[in-house]
């Protein structure tokens, strides 16, 4: 795979930021180094850090720190329980379009977990709290 998207998340801000990595070039000291002290979200993250653990393994690499690990599945199971909450399942449940998803690749599965997440966190939009007890605004309109 030439090129690859990790998502930057900002210490989990809603705005999630694609990096394009070129694993041609990347050693594994500067992967480890990118995604040292962030959140990483994985949808089934047990499933893809088998095979992170395990290649990081064969080169004597530490495994990833678990503790910086956000599994969706999970967070959508505890939120659905008993729906389905598989990627495709849950763009369908947040009208989020999938049609790119002809073959499973990591570039197009970012972009839907990105979406997912949002929406499984709602952090759709920004909160705006109207408070009406605020004195400002009960003064407007009295000039």
């Amino acid at each position: 795979m030439k090129h690859s998207t990790l998502m930057d998340t900002d210490d989990l801000e809603p705005i999630i930021k694609p990096k394009e990595i070129d694993f041609d070039t990347l050693s594994i000291e500067e992967l480890k180094e990118y995604i040292s002290n962030s959140p990483i979200i994985i949808h089934n993250a047990p499933f893809d850090l088998g095979f992170l653990d395990g290649e990081l393994g064969l080169i004597n690499k530490e495994k990833i720190n678990k503790k910086l690990v956000i599994d969706s599945l999970e967070i959508a199971r505890n939120k659905f329980p008993g729906s389905q909450v598989s990627l495709d399942a849950l763009c369908k449940r947040f009208r989020i379009d999938n049609s790119k998803r002809t073959l499973h690749t990591a570039l197009v599965d970012c972009d839907l977990l990105a979406k997912v997440y949002i929406n499984l966190t709602d952090q759709r939009e920004p909160k705006l709290n109207f408070n009406t007890d605020d004195q400002e605004f009960k003064n407007i309109g009295n000039f």
